[in-house]
């Protein structure tokens, strides 16, 4: 059978005979080409010889000319397509090289899912990619094959297994808390939304014991442990619930459970995947954890954002014990600091910005070192130290300062934002150690704190709040409370009633402030605010205020200090008219533009309504004509009771009403005064009216006090806004003052010469000076 006008090899032979180089002719090639195309198209498998595998065809070698031998293995070299292989000669072996053999393409179907109500269908509906006419075989997969009819077809989906990884167990309906039996889980409600406890069987309905995965539901150290969420697979019915604890029983496991949803009710007997998703624990914040009842801020999955969860969660803690030890996380009750100072480096940590609630817990005892809170560290809310709660009474946690290193118990600084509750401390009683200081901007709250005994039992320095309700500041070394440099306090300013001086303190009690060796409180530089309802009893000074310091004191009782109340410097003192002043040696003493003032802050103008006589000369004294009640203490000007007048002035003023006649002397009339302290004589001088005047009349007289037997004085008598006359003139008393009494102050004036008697009425006077 020879189809071919030449052989392969002679035509795509790269040499002749002759072993010459000879070419290739397309025509040849077109020719060849043509018959192997018409041999496979043309033809069909009648035309091939033989078929077999590759290693068969050597059985052929011996055919004629024209012989084809379809391989269906591949050509022996590597490929394992059909080929065919065509004997070029009747010489033995002349194969040519394999010729790939290939029939019609075939025709595939397209699949469809067709609904049949619950069941899923697979249809063939068209058929693509085939030569050749295309198959007209149309119908759904059935067991036998395709089919026309519907009802014969497979349903494709079968039944629904236990859907995802979770374990199964059994749904048992009973509630009781027992066993359910193995391979079982029950809730403690019929209403599965009533559930509070699930009853897990230790195997799963496998027979597969799971009591390690059971005990790990509340491995997490947040509050919420996690999700459980059970599955009914045959009914797609769910419930979830929160994981909040875990308790171990003979057989089985009770889980606590809260938070449910989802289905009421599952089916008895059912089989149920139960997957629990596990909360993570609690999260290291530059590598400290915030404590047990805080863990819950961390829970991502309930809320939004981080910060926003801290801000809405419970209090973080750190506790102290004096028997605890600073190599201690300070996280719980059985693993406290030792120091406070530990707890204070740790909340550092957490800065520079505390957000958030955190409590300092303090173990009762006594803690021997102060503490210094972190430079730069503020809080969005105020940070809690408290001790044991006490109600009210004598605290139980301590710091002793006697063997401190520090000389501050709690140091306090730059915008802290602090609140201290139910601590006493005491001894850090050396010059210039403090109980508690609170500097730069800082705001405390002390709320039944007792501070005995230090040098300065609080000092608050430097644009500070101070709020104090109940509790004790005695026996101060030098101050009880010490405030300087724009201070506010507000102190027992929820009170309504006094402190007994013993015992606890009632609910509507101020604080106690006694004792104090020096001072009770000492205000000093624009300080203000309220001291209520509070006892101050048994300090050398009751209360000091200088320099522009104002100070509302209602209700409180002033008893059994040296001083009451001493102002200087223009400070003012509003009591409401309810403060009580009993038992001191002076309940007031005032210098320098300081009194008592009305509730606006005005000064308490003294109106005397004494008329003064003018007698006709210096030779007859007229009976003392006194400024009525009008009485300032002589010590008001002296540097401490019983102490000698400073070296500055002090100054009287009289205002009146009236007329002062020149008369006929060219010179003017002689006018006198002398000033009086009791009935001591202290100053005195003269002056000569050179001009008539009158209406408003201001006699204005300083002494300048250089010992307390040499006193200068200075008059100056005002009607309108001129000067009338002048004297400078030096008298010395007549005998020794005593400053420490209360000494009324006198003066007198006259006239030389005239007939007539001139009156004027005094409309006030006023006494100023330097003051401590």
């Amino acid at each position: 059978m020879n189809v071919w006008t030449k052989r392969g090899y002679d035509i795509f032979s790269p040499t002749d005979a002759a072993g010459l180089l000879r070419s290739v002719l397309n025509g040849d090639v077109q020719v060849w080409a043509t018959e192997v195309e018409r041999l496979f198209k043309a033809g069909s498998f009648n035309s091939v010889d033989a078929v077999g595998l590759y290693a068969d065809r050597s059985t052929y070698d011996g055919e004629a000319e024209g012989f084809v031998y379809l391989s269906i293995d591949g050509d022996g070299a590597g490929a394992s397509s059909t080929v065919a292989f065509i004997k070029e000669s009747a010489a033995s072996g002349d194969w040519s090289p394999p010729v790939p053999f290939q029939g019609d393409k075939g025709w595939s179907p397209l699949f469809r899912v067709v609904n049949d109500g619950a069941r899923r269908l697979l249809e063939v509906y068209d058929w693509i990619g085939g030569d050749g006419e295309k198959p007209d075989l149309i119908g759904y997969i059935g067991a036998a094959g395709l089919t026309a009819n519907i009802a014969e077809a497979v349903d494709i989906r079968g039944p629904q297994g236990v859907s995802g990884s979770g374990l199964s167990w059994s749904f048992e309906a009973g509630t009781a808390d027992e066993d359910p039996g193995a391979g079982n889980l029950r809730a403690n409600a019929a209403d599965l939304s009533a559930a509070t406890e699930l009853f897990v069987s230790k195997v799963s309905a496998g027979g597969d014991p799971v009591a390690s995965f059971l005990a790990g539901l509340t491995n997490s150290t947040s509050t919420h442990k996690g999700y459980l969420i059970l599955t009914e697979p045959s009914s797609g019915a769910q419930a979830t619930y929160d994981v909040t604890g875990t308790t171990d029983a003979a057989g089985y496991v009770k889980i606590a459970v809260s938070g449910h949803s989802g289905a009421a009710a599952l089916t008895d007997a059912a089989l149920l995947s139960v997957v629990f998703s596990r909360t993570g624990n609690a999260g290291d914040l530059n590598g400290v954890n915030p404590g047990a009842a805080g863990l819950s801020i961390l829970e991502a999955e309930d809320v939004p954002e981080f910060w926003d969860a801290i801000e809405a969660a419970l209090p973080s803690n750190l506790f102290v014990d004096p028997a605890g030890s600073d190599s201690n996380d300070g996280l719980t009750v059985s693993t406290p600091f030792a120091t406070i100072q530990k707890a204070f480096d740790t909340l550092a940590k957490y800065g520079p910005v505390l957000q958030g609630f955190w409590n300092i817990n303090i173990a009762a005892g006594t803690v021997t070192e102060g503490a210094k809170w972190p430079l730069g560290l503020t809080s969005l809310n105020r940070v809690l130290i408290q001790g044991p709660e006490v109600t009210r009474d004598e605290p139980t946690a301590i710091i002793d300062g006697t063997s401190a290193v520090r000389n501050v118990g709690l140091n306090f600084g730059f915008r802290s934002y602090i609140r201290i509750k139910d601590m006493k401390i005491i001894g850090f009683n050396a010059m210039g150690e403090y109980g508690i200081l609170n500097t730069d901007f800082s705001d405390m709250y002390l709320d039944n704190v007792w501070l005995d005994g230090n040098y300065f039992n609080i000092g608050s320095r430097v644009h500070t709040r101070l709020i104090k309700r109940y509790g004790k500041a005695i026996n101060g070394g030098y101050a009880n409370v010490l405030m300087v440099d724009f201070c506010l306090c507000t102190i027992g300013y929820t009170g309504s009633t006094v402190y007994s001086g013993s015992g606890a303190f009632a609910e509507t009690d101020g604080s106690h402030i006694g004792g104090g060796i020096v001072y009770g409180v000492f205000a000093s530089e624009n300080c203000q605010g309220h001291i209520d309802y509070c006892l101050v009893d048994g300090n050398d000074k009751g209360l000091f205020m200088a320099y522009g310091t104002r100070m509302n004191t209602p209700g409180t009782q002033y008893s059994n200090n040296n001083v009451g109340v001493e102002g200087n410097g223009g400070s003012w003192l509003l009591d409401g008219g309810t403060a009580v002043y009993s038992g001191n040696g002076r309940d007031f003493k005032w210098g320098s533009f300081s009194g008592r003032v009305d509730s606006n802050f005005y000064a308490d103008v003294e109106n005397i309504g004494q008329t003064a006589f003018l007698g006709r000369s210096l030779a007859t004294t007229p009976a003392p004509a006194t400024l009525g009640s009008y009485q300032k203490h002589v010590d008001a000007f002296a540097t401490l009771p019983g102490g000698a007048l400073r070296d500055e002035r002090c100054r009287l003023k009289v205002r009146a009403a009236g007329s002062i006649d020149k008369g006929a002397s060219a010179s003017g009339r002689l006018m006198a005064f002398r000033l009086y302290a009791g009935g001591n004589f202290l100053a005195a001088g003269s002056l000569h009216t050179n001009s008539s005047a009158s209406g408003n009349i201001v006699i204005d007289i300083e002494v300048f006090a250089s010992s307390l037997t040499a006193q200068k004085s200075f008059m100056h008598i005002v009607a309108g806004s001129s000067r009338l006359s002048f004297i400078d003139e030096t008298f010395y008393q007549t005998s020794a003052i005593d400053l420490s009494a209360d000494q009324p102050l006198h003066i007198y004036t006259w006239r030389d010469s005239g007939s007539d008697d001139v009156t004027f009425e005094v409309v006030s006077a006023e006494l100023y000076g330097s003051m401590d």
